[in-house]
């Protein structure tokens, strides 16, 4: 068989499995929930607000929500993927095979290897250390009936081999990418595709809609060397325009029509454990929905159920929140355990920083020690939420110390973290760096891990990285950078169900680059407003986000020349609970040619520890020489009403 005339590489997605009578993946999701969304105590509007939900998530994501049930949900997925024959399209690309074009997919179905016989290489990526070979079909979310469909195993980024087979094989001479049945949606394949498109010598896209082809667009911007076809799910056209690159001889009947296979009228997926059924009814439901299944499952006996819920929806409800502070703080006195400091801190977590977190701060700093000889194996939990309880309080250096224990912790036991939780971690350790004043140190952690490209980390906390380096560009003063890493963050959100928490703090980051931008101040606060509301309307302006909004306004009139007006915001930021913060209002006050004589500041230095801050704020009072460059920098700007005196 004759090679093609160029190098060929198809990168092919669900959508070419469709005409052989497969599902793609909005109805797969449809059958795999419909137990979920059927719950009978749910209301049609509430079903409605469900099947919304659903469909924002990033598939692999929605998947894991029902990890509970074991792998069952990936034995139906494989069975319902193995109900049909290879059509056309497969067979076309089968014979792109035996002439040397290199096939990449996140299929899991096997109709390509069907049609192409037992004549082919194929590499199938269970993880990255997986080595794809000389392989020229190469399957990048595995392969019935072994395949990947967690988030903490799908969202790991596809790099080493794996991404350079791909980009190699893009980067020949006169190589022609032809993407087909692929929407890119998901946030860790479609910027591999657009990396794989920017190195060809020309790209074919074919889109199936009209809203298809402008994600598409989305994906690829401008590129020139890219022809973007929309077929209109019509299955001639998309076979035509594929064959012409990928079978030019025209060795498959394109005009064939598929019979797919005879199917019962509907199907679904049975979920088995409750507790399954109850986290993913939460999950896409929110804090209300939550508490509604909870009460269900502890009226109905389902111990397992409301363990489940307990561990955080329950807790969204202020009143709980309260009564499990009450009653089972004391407690920690006298018989500290790792079930009571969850529920303590997942309650003080929901409830948002208060004054009275220093003492549970020191109580567990006396259960556990400096060296965190009183944790077990499963306690990284339990300390990573103290150490985001003493950075939101600003006892950074406490925090970091704390950090650097459990993290020593962890190596000495050889103890391997999930991605969730080693995402937590290096979060709060460049958070924690970025405000201490270790700007350098923050930025080069932040920049071993590539969360604009692929999501490395598992759950939102790829999304919550992209939201700091978002501030470093703030604080640098890069509206563009600042709003390319917005956009990716806001992007991983939406993939991972736009929680709530994520939609207000992300339209604060919105708010501090509109200052980047020299906004007006009215802009700003007509702005600031709308966030307001929508943060009451969500159950989250919590003290510390309504003082990070006022320190957005206060820097807005001090930015736009009102001085005389900015302090009685930077007044507000005091109310905060959070003493960097107060720091910060210092800082604000002193640049607007305030006195600060009335209030504490070394008090309030005693309690934070040296900070960059506290430099600006020596430095603004005594007129000493900066310590290092960031603080003269921050400084500078100060003195021209530029700068920050706070970001988030």
């Amino acid at each position: 068989m004759s090679t093609l005339s160029e190098p060929t590489i198809a990168f092919v997605g669900a959508g070419i499995s469709v005409p052989a009578g497969l599902p793609d993946f909005e109805h797969l999701r449809k059958e795999l929930f419909h137990d979920v969304v059927s719950w009978r105590l749910i209301f049609p509007w509430t079903r409605r607000h469900l099947i919304t939900r659903l469909e924002m998530l990033a598939p692999e994501y929605a998947v894991s929500l029902l990890d509970g049930d074991g792998g069952r949900p990936r034995q139906y997925i494989c069975e319902r993927l193995q109900c049909s024959q290879p059509s056309a399209e497969h067979e076309i690309l089968a014979v792109a095979l035996g002439r040397g074009a290199c096939v990449y997919t996140p299929n899991f179905d096997t109709l390509i290897e069907k049609a192409a016989g037992t004549n082919i290489d194929t590499a199938i990526r269970r993880s990255n250390d997986d080595d794809p070979g000389d392989a020229r079909y190469l399957k990048l979310h595995g392969s019935c009936p072994d395949i990947i469909v967690s988030a903490e195993e799908v969202m790991l980024s596809i790099t080493g081999p794996w991404a350079d087979r791909f980009l190699n094989d893009c980067r020949a001479e006169d190589s022609h990418l032809v993407v087909w049945g692929y929407r890119g949606a998901d946030p860790d394949l479609a910027p591999l595709v657009r990396a794989g498109v920017e190195l060809a010598h020309q790209c074919t896209w074919i889109a199936f809609s009209q809203s298809d082809a402008q994600r598409v667009f989305e994906v690829v911007g401008s590129l020139n060397n890219v022809e973007v076809v929309c077929a209109n799910s019509e299955t001639l056209e998309s076979r035509r325009i594929a064959a012409s690159v990928l079978d030019p001889l025209a060795t498959v009947d394109i005009h064939r029509v598929e019979l797919p296979r005879e199917e019962p009228p509907q199907y679904s997926y049975s979920i088995q454990s409750s507790a399954t059924r109850a986290q993913a009814l939460s999950h896409l439901g929110g804090s209300t929905i939550g508490r509604i299944a909870w009460w269900f499952a502890l009226v109905s006996g389902d111990r397992s159920a409301v363990k489940q819920l307990s561990r955080s929806y329950l807790f969204d409800f202020r009143l709980v929140q309260a009564v499990a502070l009450s009653t089972v703080t004391p407690l920690l006195s006298q018989r500290p355990s790792r079930s009571r400091w969850n529920v303590v801190l997942t309650a003080a977590e929901g409830r948002g920083s208060r004054a009275n977190d220093d003492r549970l701060i020191q109580l567990f700093q006396s259960n556990f020690g400096d060296g965190m000889e009183g944790l077990g194996r499963s306690d990284t939990e339990v300390t990573a939420k103290a150490i985001s309880m003493m950075r939101r309080r600003g006892r950074l250096h406490d925090a970091l110390k704390t950090l650097d224990s459990l993290e020593d912790l962890v190596r000495s036991r050889d103890e391997d973290l999930s991605a969730t939780w080693s995402g937590r971690l290096i979060y709060e350790r460049a958070i924690i760096l970025r405000m201490i004043g270790e700007i350098q140190l923050a930025q080069s952690l932040l920049n071993r891990f590539d969360t604009e490209n692929v999501a490395i980390v598992g759950a939102n906390w790829s999304m919550w990285l992209e939201d700091e380096k978002c501030a470093h560009s703030i604080w640098s003063e890069d509206a563009i950078e600042a709003k390319r890493h917005l956009n990716r963050a806001r992007e991983l959100a939406r993939a991972y169900g736009s929680h709530r928490l994520a939609r207000v703090d992300l339209e604060v980051r919105n708010l501090q680059i509109q200052n980047v931008e020299g906004c007006s101040s009215r802009k700003v606060f007509a702005a600031a407003r709308k966030l307001e509301v929508q943060a009451v309307r969500l159950g989250v302006l919590t003290p510390m986000r309504r003082a990070w909004i006022n320190g957005i306004r206060a820097d807005a009139l001090r930015r736009n020349g009102e001085i005389t007006l900015a302090p009685r915001y930077y007044g507000r930021l005091r109310r905060s609970p959070d003493l960097m913060n107060h720091l910060a209002a210092t800082v604000g006050e002193l640049a607007c040619g305030l006195s600060i004589a009335g209030h504490s500041v070394p008090n309030l230095v005693s309690q934070t520890g040296r900070t960059s801050t506290s430099a600006v704020i020596e430095n603004l009072v005594s007129g000493s020489t900066p310590l290092n460059r960031e603080v003269a920098l921050w400084i500078e700007r100060l003195g021209s009403n530029h700068g920050f005196a706070f970001i988030s």
